[in-house]
């Protein structure tokens, strides 16, 4: 919410199953904390390296995936791919909540973009 930029390269070693652009809920135990009003987060020239080569969020087959409260509620909502297939925005949607709520599966608290599985 300062217009603050942060900017990151991040060298691991990977079960090669998925790799995830990520804007998340925080988490207290089995509590989400309630989410700010973040308005929008934006992701650039996001890829992923495989094998030495480089794969974009649409060359590796990403999803959108949409941060949805455990009453259906949506929170956050990621944008299409840019034309480069590198980037794209998460929007927060909803008023931040008043109160934390258990946390429901594993896509619980996300909003971007998540490459295809079994790479």
């Amino acid at each position: 919410t300062t217009g603050q930029r942060y900017q990151t390269t991040v060298a691991y070693t990977s079960s090669r199953s998925s790799g995830e652009w990520v804007e998340e809920a925080p988490a207290s135990g089995r509590w989400t904390v309630p989410l700010d009003d973040f308005g929008a987060v934006a992701f650039r020239q996001a890829a992923a390296v495989e094998g030495g080569k480089t794969e974009t969020i649409a060359q590796a087959g990403g999803q959108a995936i949409t941060m949805v409260e455990r009453t259906g509620q949506t929170l956050a909502q990621p944008s299409a791919l840019g034309g480069d297939g590198a980037s794209f925005s998460v929007s927060r949607v909803a008023a931040p909540s008043l109160s934390g709520a258990p946390a429901s599966g594993s896509r619980f608290g996300e909003a971007g973009a998540v490459p295809g599985t079994g790479r």
